[in-house]
């Protein structure tokens, strides 16, 4: 998938440095130099997949950064919630900035590729659920699978795609096939085309633990599909009060069927809450007011280090 893009420094003498960055948190100290730590990759994942010792390190690495830093560029009204309610970092130095992405480059490769994905797994007029992601325990994919039977007991023609590999995907394949719903569920791996993918689904699912943005909510709506997601990253802010599509608790497996079998039974409704999100990402996430808003966080960083020069 084209990854976010991110904006060029434009002022000379602000250092950026990506989270946990300890040699470059030292260089700022050392220089005395302004710098921002932009957080692309942060969220709460630290208090899912590390405990004792190694939590306390990682943690321990990050406030030093954060010391070091001027500001703090998150991607998401959550990270910001976590960085000062959890951690402690002032409100004032947490700036909420979410990627910018070249909408134009999300079109299918092909005007039949959405129907050529959709033979290869046989989803020919069916009602096409779609999971894009690393197959890793936080994405909370067994949850999704625990509401499919359900589903399939209302909706005979679903279809659950997944599209993506990872540790966890020999126990998800062991898991559907469990539930008994192995030929309702398609693990396709991998893929060079998951923009196909997204083009050919009727609603993506995003059902994980832990999220600094989820970059497929911003692309799946840049094609106006309809979202089910946790309140995790961006989805909040995005989402809204479900007038952009649905969220659910993190690992409720009842959730997830609730709004699938709201969607599956209105085929009219996933396109309304597509095309509302469509348009909030048009609106707010636009490459160009991206850039704009980075440049100017720079230019007030270096301004407010220039005035903490004179006043010495």
């Amino acid at each position: 998938m084209p990854a976010p893009m991110m904006p060029p420094t434009t002022t000379a003498d602000v250092i950026q440095m990506p989270i946990s960055g300890f040699s470059p948190s030292l260089a700022v100290r050392l220089l005395r130099s302004p710098a921002l730590v932009l957080g692309h990759h942060y969220s709460d994942h630290i208090y899912y997949l590390s405990t004792g010792l190694r939590r306390r390190a990682h943690l321990a690495i990050e406030a030093f950064t954060n010391r070091a830093a001027s500001r703090i560029v998150v991607p998401a009204q959550e990270v910001f919630t976590l960085l000062v309610d959890r951690q402690g970092e002032p409100a004032r130095k947490v700036e909420v900035i979410p990627y910018g992405l070249p909408f134009e480059r999300y079109q299918p490769s092909s005007p039949d590729a959405p129907a050529r994905v959709r033979r290869e797994v046989g989803a020919d007029g069916q009602f096409m659920i779609l999971t894009c992601c690393r197959l890793n325990r936080e994405k909370g994919l067994e949850y999704l699978l625990q509401a499919m039977p359900r589903v399939l007991a209302t909706h005979p023609d679903a279809a659950l795609v997944m599209v993506g590999d990872g540790s966890y995907r020999a126990e998800l394949i062991a898991l559907a096939k469990t539930l008994g719903i192995e030929r309702a569920v398609s693990f396709v791996g991998w893929r060079h085309d998951a923009l196909d993918w997204l083009a050919a689904a009727d609603v993506v699912v995003q059902p994980s633990l832990c999220e600094s943005y989820c970059q497929v909510l911003i692309e799946a709506l840049a094609f106006g599909k309809p979202v089910v997601m946790t309140p995790v990253g961006a989805g909040p802010e995005v989402i809204g009060s479900n007038e952009r599509g649905r969220l659910v608790p993190r690992a409720d497996a009842d959730a997830i069927h609730a709004a699938l079998d709201e969607l599956a039974g209105d085929r009219s409704l996933g396109p309304r809450l597509g095309a509302a999100g469509h348009a909030y990402i048009r609106e707010h996430m636009r490459i160009d007011a991206i850039v704009r808003r980075h440049e100017q966080l720079y230019e007030q960083v270096a301004a407010d280090a220039g005035h903490g020069r004179q006043s010495h």
